[in-house]
């Protein structure tokens, strides 16, 4: 089950990408749950890459949103 919500998850996320800006904290929330749940799976590893590339994407954003949303991506991804 936690393996198909992995899944559910990311579709989530891909939509909430396609509202850009105004999508963001949706889906930052979503891909934060994928990288729990990968690591409650086992899968730690796979957790920290989907953090990475969403620091990474944070990064090359602009404004307090963005800025808020890559901190705490980096500290899930300490945690992981």
């Amino acid at each position: 089950m936690r393996a198909e919500m992995v899944r559910v998850v990311d579709q989530a996320a891909v939509i909430h990408a396609e509202f850009g800006v105004d999508g963001l904290r949706e889906r930052h929330q979503c891909v934060v749950r994928a990288e729990w749940t990968e690591r409650a799976l086992g899968r730690a590893e796979d957790g920290v890459g989907r953090a990475s590339a969403l620091i990474a994407e944070l990064g090359a954003l602009k404004g307090p949103d963005a800025e808020e949303l890559l901190r705490a991506a980096e500290e899930v991804r300490a945690r992981l």
